[in-house]
């Protein structure tokens, strides 16, 4: 019941969208916004591709805002605040960003199955991926040497 709530408090913050074009993803959008893609399932009953524009600096007196739904390319709705929760032919997708960069990018179907969205090729996760898939070992290693520099930054700040 609290999970219906909440959707319908996320939903209600989104705005209908004017029509304008998506624009195109440019490298140096590189930490300032991800494009996140969807092809409906076919059981959906829609055919529709769906764009997710997310920009990481925006806030509520921005033109777009934080996220911006695109259907085939044009603007469908936009969310003034995260986290959103846009309605879509057969579920929703939900948008939640954290202090550190996304949190959440599905698409939750109306039966409750959940699909991740694709990522841009150029974005920051789109570049992550493929580096993981072109290099599992180099990216398991990048991942450990992190959490081990994470680690040494702990320890040496416990004693201060």
């Amino acid at each position: 019941m609290f999970e219906k709530y909440q959707r319908r408090l996320q939903v209600a913050k989104i705005k209908p969208g004017d029509g304008s074009a998506l624009p195109e993803y440019r490298m140096w959008h590189l930490f300032s916004r991800s494009l996140f893609f969807l092809r409906l399932p076919p059981g959906s009953g829609s055919r529709h591709v769906l764009e997710v524009d997310v920009r990481y600096l925006a806030d509520s007196t921005t033109k777009d805002g934080p996220a911006t739904l695109y259907r085939d390319g044009l603007q469908v709705s936009r969310a003034n605040s995260l986290p959103a929760t846009f309605p879509v032919s057969g579920g929703v997708i939900q948008v939640a960003m954290s202090p550190y960069g996304l949190k959440r990018m599905h698409y939750v179907c109306d039966d409750g199955s959940e699909h991740p969205l694709r990522p841009h090729p150029r974005s920051q996760e789109g570049l992550r991926s493929r580096f993981g898939r072109r290099f599992p070992r180099t990216s398991s290693l990048v991942g450990a040497m992190a959490v081990v520099l994470l680690l040494v930054g702990l320890a040496v700040s416990i004693p201060q």
